[in-house]
């Protein structure tokens, strides 16, 4: 029951639309510059992920190139930590940022300096106690506001690595309204019963 609410739960958040409510839940903070660990199914912990640092929105002297008319570049500064006594599939393709009215952004290509001394994170599989950072960019909306920055690698779950805005969300039972990008509606209302 508690893995289907979760499943629900995440789905809700990973939706590409707006979901709409005024709520009572106030999710916990995670700071830039925590080191998050990533645990597998089975409970072991395969490494960690700190973002260092969030350049949003990015400045001309960060860029070599403008961004397309209505959006804006962001940047990620992350570092991907292998366990001691285990290998770590680093993927920043996982790295994703959800803004405010609940839209998802996964990486992209954003062009910068020649001359910048910090790499574009590339994916990899670390040898146990191995470290890597390096830069994610993204293109996101001018107008969007960057809330949370989550580790989503497909296995029905989002890790939060940092909350950039402190919000709160509805509280069970209360019904939220739901907006497509195609501009259908939709209603949600969860119950939560645990165990």
């Amino acid at each position: 029951m508690r893995r289907t609410i979760g499943r629900v739960a995440m789905s809700l958040a990973l939706l590409p639309g707006l979901l709409v409510g005024v709520g009572t839940v106030v999710r916990a903070q995670a700071p830039v510059g925590s080191e998050v660990p990533l645990v597998d199914t089975t409970g072991v912990t395969l490494g960690t992920v700190r973002i260092d640092e969030v350049r949003d929105p990015m400045t001309a002297g960060d860029l070599a190139a403008t961004p397309p008319d209505g959006s804006r570049y962001a940047g990620l500064f992350v570092a991907f930590t292998a366990a001691a006594d285990q290998s770590f599939a680093a993927n920043p393709s996982y790295v994703q940022l959800r803004d405010t009215n609940g839209y998802t952004y996964s990486p992209s290509y954003v062009a910068r300096p020649a001359d910048d001394t910090v790499p574009d994170l590339q994916a990899q599989t670390l040898a146990p106690g191995n470290l890597i950072s390096g830069f994610i960019g993204y293109t996101v909306p001018t107008d969007a506001v960057i809330d949370e920055i989550m580790y989503v690698d497909g296995s029905y779950r989002a890790v939060p690595l940092a909350d950039l805005v402190a919000t709160t969300g509805p509280a069970a039972g209360t019904e939220v309204d739901y907006q497509a990008a195609d501009g259908s509606l939709g209603r949600f209302t969860v119950s939560v019963a645990d165990p």
